[in-house]
């Protein structure tokens, strides 16, 4: 691949993706295109058969559904539906390459592009949305009622979050968490808000939205999906059944969490006031020895714990925004020796932790830690 730079496009590396459960197929175009004739002839190319019919209808035909109104997952492809046509394929992404195919078994019809550089995303997107506009134009769906999409809106409201993370490995820290917002307006749509980007959308038909434009995304029409007693509990792109959301409570959203998580680094900060109380006993001529021994054992094992975890903040930050240590676990799926060590770290300080609680009960009855 290639990356721009200010002396034009500089080529990359290799890239050898082993972060399961991806594939990342290294091939050709000419490869891919034979690939997709095999399965346009459900199998066979040229003289030569490939998997029997049988197995090539078992790959093209749907496996499982997530929800209704959701496209459905095949073998190893997945349908992508787009007006009103039944595609199957599969896109695909590493760092530099940027890539989709998919096929129309109904036309005949197969289609493969693949970007060498990172801004190819949107260009394979935008490449698939012509040409089905080209040769397939939409036809216009009708809307439901105004009234009755209004009485659904506010129930759809909330914070929702991506379904796929990894909760107990380093990959948790490499993937942070996807969240964005619905808000309802007084037209009777709904804003979805990520970041900086902010897309407006309406109902389509009943818990199913399309942007207000008209026009269906690459990733189909979003589609909110209820639990048995009716409430909206999760969110798709219909056209990426492998991508699900859930909707979350207020308590586990990222405003709410950044709050606690400056509160926790103001608690953390107050390590230093331990140099600080030192400076005041000096000068008040406290020496060691005339603070009590429980006092003491308490301060020391508190601003060790204390200090243990600063470090490790500090240094995990550093060692984290080491490019090589990110592109070395991508390859090798091993987290590195110096990374084992750094952990074991917070480890030492929640040992510490665990007895500075009945200290820190202590020391506040009996006053120790005031100046």
């Amino acid at each position: 691949g290639y990356v721009y730079g200010n002396d034009g496009y500089m080529p990359q590396e290799f890239e050898l993706i082993r972060v399961a459960p991806a594939g990342a197929v290294s091939t050709t175009a000419t490869d891919m295109a034979r690939f997709m004739i095999a399965q346009l002839q459900l199998g066979r190319y040229g003289n030569e058969r490939i998997l029997s019919e049988v197995a090539a209808r078992e790959m093209q035909s749907p496996q499982f559904r997530p929800a209704p109104g959701v496209s459905a997952l095949c073998l190893g492809i997945y349908e992508t539906p787009l007006n009103g046509l039944r595609i199957i394929g599969h896109a695909g992404d590493t760092v530099f390459f940027h890539s989709n195919l998919f096929i129309i078994p109904k036309e005949q019809v197969g289609l493969f592009i693949t970007c060498n550089s990172p801004g190819g995303s949107p260009l394979r997107n935008d490449f698939r949305a012509a040409f089905l506009e080209r040769y397939y134009p939409a036809q216009d769906a009708p809307r439901p009622p105004k009234k009755e999409t209004g009485q659904r809106i506010p129930a759809l409201e909330g914070t929702y979050e991506s379904m796929i993370y990894n909760t107990s490995t380093i990959e948790k820290y490499f993937f942070p968490l996807l969240q964005f917002t619905m808000k309802a307006t007084p037209n009777g749509t709904l804003v979805a808000s990520f970041q900086k980007y902010a897309s407006e959308i309406e109902e389509v038909k009943p818990y199913t939205f399309r942007p207000v434009d008209g026009i269906q995304a690459f990733h189909g029409d979003q589609v909110f999906v209820r639990n048995s007693e009716g409430h909206v509990t999760q969110y798709y792109l219909a056209n990426a059944p492998f991508m699900p959301f859930k909707r979350i409570p207020l308590h586990a959203t990222a405003r709410f969490t950044d709050v606690v998580k400056t509160i926790c680094l103001a608690l953390f900060l107050s390590v230093f006031i331990w140099p600080v109380g030192a400076i005041i006993s000096r000068r008040r001529k406290l020496k060691e020895r005339d603070i009590p021994v429980f006092r003491r054992t308490a301060r020391w094992i508190a601003g060790s714990a204390a200090i243990l975890m600063l470090l490790f903040v500090l240094l995990l930050s550093m060692m984290m925004n080491q490019t090589n240590l990110v592109e070395r676990f991508f390859t090798s799926i091993r987290v590195p020796a110096s990374l084992i060590l750094l952990l074991v770290m917070p480890v030492i300080a929640a040992i510490l932790t665990f007895f500075v609680i009945p200290l820190a009960v202590l020391a506040w009855l009996k006053k120790y830690w005031t100046f």
